[in-house]
């Protein structure tokens, strides 16, 4: 039409996908409850653990009855259920970080991710704009931290430290180390909880699951409000684009999905999202990025969530040490790229080829030789390094683009596509135009514009500023749905062929 708006080749007759694949989940809370059901109540997340550190696991009924034992606990301490009450989680993702997440979630408690690399001063004004009472923090160390900035946070109430360390205080109780604020360990809560149990009050479709805070590159973080709805139709795209025809990919209980990025960030979440809906396991990282092939060779994950930045490390790591080899493997590497490179270049992605097990075998084994999937996004990816990956690596890689404000993933390449300088076309979810920018010459008929999304996954809004939400929504004509303008210039060249 005159808009020019863009749908993805996957969806019939320009018809977005707004639910999940099954019709009946319409919660992450639901999903959750899915999961333990298809799995037959399986193996959910793990952490390597002991003296030789292998992947402990907790099962999906596990994580079910500590989240609502930690939410009981909650409460009982003060928090109030279905208020929109706001709970802050600072620290590296883990077993604890994810029951918190469900823990206010069985109770219509709304999670306020607090990014650990964030300034403190920046923390501080998250955690008072949001009025936010209790915070779970990973260690002691970071709970002090906090606690110094105590004159700073006067709604803060309550700090919990999920890992065990320096005991902070009596198991038995809170150690008050500032005025106002109780100091209490993770055991302490989930035996509260346990003493106190209350009946779960799942949230709803429409009801806030998030505030999720933007980057802060073009300024303070702003806080993005994310429904159940919008997480879930975000993850749907990548169900629709992935699992149905004519790509059918399947992914199940056998899979595993290997976290090492932020839950502060809406990436981590949306395919945490995706594998928790297909009741697939979730291991995570042992905290030290150094140490990251070395988690991977354990766990052997089926799927990853990498960032250009990890990628342009394997890649230059994997080239340093080939040129620094010998002169029979610097030329079978080379005639291996060459040959794969002009397979991809006809669109061809195969795995199985004399020079993966000649080559490529110890890269694959490198991620733990099971990879059957990479993400990429958070930031452009150099073609060469994207090329590389998609032939060394075992298996496809798919480059996204999107915002928080739009759940992530806001276009996502196909899986014949074996092109790199672009990120692909619009996801399931998603219309997607350009606006004119008159000011800077950009005209949306020349195919050069500010991006545009339209769809189930935009935010609801920014929290606490009606009006700069107003400046990035728009409602337009007939559709129910809203623009949400993201200040990128960029062409639709490749986006048009979709």
């Amino acid at each position: 039409g005159d808009e020019r708006i863009h749908a993805s080749v996957l969806t019939a007759g320009n018809e977005l996908v707004e639910a999940t694949p099954d019709g009946i989940v319409t919660t992450l809370y639901e999903a959750l409850q899915r999961a333990t059901k298809i799995s037959n109540n399986g193996e959910f997340v793990g952490e390597r653990l002991g003296p030789k550190k292998r992947y402990s696991w907790l099962r999906y009924q596990e994580v079910l009855e500590r989240s609502q034992r930690i939410g009981s606990a909650m409460i009982r301490l003060g928090q109030n259920p279905g208020d929109r009450t706001k709970i802050g989680i600072c620290g590296l993702s883990s077993t604890e970080y994810l029951i918190a997440t469900y823990g206010c979630m069985s109770y219509s408690m709304i999670i306020v991710p607090l990014y650990h690399h964030y300034k403190q001063d920046v923390l501080c004004q998250i955690i008072t704009n949001c009025s936010i009472e209790l915070i779970f923090c990973d260690t002691q160390e970071r709970a002090n931290s906090f606690l110094l900035e105590s004159d700073n946070l006067p709604n803060l109430k309550t700090i919990v430290v999920m890992k065990p360390g320096k005991k902070p205080g009596n198991i038995n109780g809170p150690s008050m180390t500032k005025p106002n604020i109780s100091l209490f360990e993770w055991d302490y809560l989930l035996k509260l909880g346990d003493t106190h149990l209350k009946p779960v009050t799942p949230p709803t479709v429409h009801d806030i699951y998030i505030i999720c805070h933007t980057s802060g590159t073009t300024g303070t973080p702003k806080g993005v409000q994310l429904t159940h709805r919008a997480l879930l139709a975000a993850m749907a795209g990548l169900y629709h684009q992935w699992c149905r025809p004519p790509h059918r990919m399947v992914f199940d209980h056998k899979d595993v999905y290997f976290s090492f990025l932020s839950l502060a960030h809406v990436y981590e979440q949306l395919l945490q999202s995706f594998i928790i809906y297909v009741g697939g396991r979730i291991g995570f990282f042992g905290g030290d990025l150094k140490n990251i092939l070395e988690d991977m060779q354990t766990l052997k994950p089926t799927l990853i969530a990498m960032v250009p930045r990890l990628l342009n490390r394997f890649y230059d790591s994997i080239h340093a040490n080939i040129e620094n080899a010998g002169a029979i493997k610097k030329f079978l590497f080379r005639k291996a790229v060459t040959s794969k490179t002009a397979r991809l270049n006809r669109g061809i992605m195969n795995y199985s080829t004399l020079w993966d097990k000649l080559v490529f075998k110890k890269i694959h084994a490198m991620f733990g030789g099971r990879l059957r999937l990479i993400t990429t996004g958070g930031a452009p990816i150099a073609p060469d390094v994207l090329r590389f990956s998609r032939l060394a690596y075992g298996c496809p890689v798919f480059e996204g683009y999107g915002q928080t404000e739009c759940s992530a993933a806001g276009t996502l390449s196909l899986p014949f596509d074996t092109q790199g300088g672009h990120v692909g076309g619009p996801s399931s979810w998603a219309h997607v135009k350009l606006v004119d920018v008159p000011e800077l010459g950009y005209i949306a008929a020349d195919d050069k514009g500010e991006v545009c999304f339209r769809g189930a996954a935009i935010m609801s809004g920014y929290y606490g500023d009606d009006a700069l939400t107003k400046e990035a929504i728009d409602k337009e004509g007939k559709f129910s749905y809203h623009f949400f303008h993201i200040i990128v210039i960029t062409r639709l060249s490749h986006t048009e062929r979709y």
